[in-house]
């Protein structure tokens, strides 16, 4: 499991956020359209878009391939896009990303994670070890 699917990390960061206290609410699994990932936590909300380093479909000429470097720039800024809109709908809500640990998503997130930081949107990174770092961002606290 070197290159992780979307699926991959999907299931990589659900089990990390169940073992710290989140129950699953629902996933929309590979490219079906909705929030990746919906989870609770006693009151609390957790809206989650997750992005992966290969294509999960298996009759894709892509699947298992890493993607270009490219295409992991696209698939950053959707995800950036993604979750500010989760946080413009729902602001009570936790917002987060799901990212396969990679150098060049990596360094697409440093360079506006002080923004995401001030947005309480989090970065969780799922590494094909199974280990997953980051820390959600509570919402409406301020976050320098």
């Amino acid at each position: 499991m070197d290159l992780l699917t979307e699926d991959q990390a999907r299931a990589l960061v659900r089990r990390e956020l169940e073992a710290r206290g989140w129950t699953s609410l629902g996933e929309a699994p590979g490219h079906e359209p909705g929030v990746d990932l919906k989870m609770s936590r006693g009151d609390d909300l957790l809206l989650m878009e997750v992005k992966g380093l290969t294509s999960g479909d298996s009759g894709s000429a892509r699947h298992g391939q890493s993607m270009r470097v490219q295409q992991r720039r696209h698939n950053v800024a959707e995800a950036v896009y993604t979750a500010c809109v989760l946080r413009s709908a729902h602001p009570e809500a936790y917002v987060a990303i799901g990212l396969p640990e990679d150098a060049p998503m990596r360094g697409r997130i440093d360079a506006v994670a002080d923004v995401l930081e001030r947005l309480a949107i989090a970065v969780l990174w799922a590494s094909p070890s199974g280990h997953v770092t980051g820390e959600l961002l509570a919402p409406g606290e301020r976050h320098s």
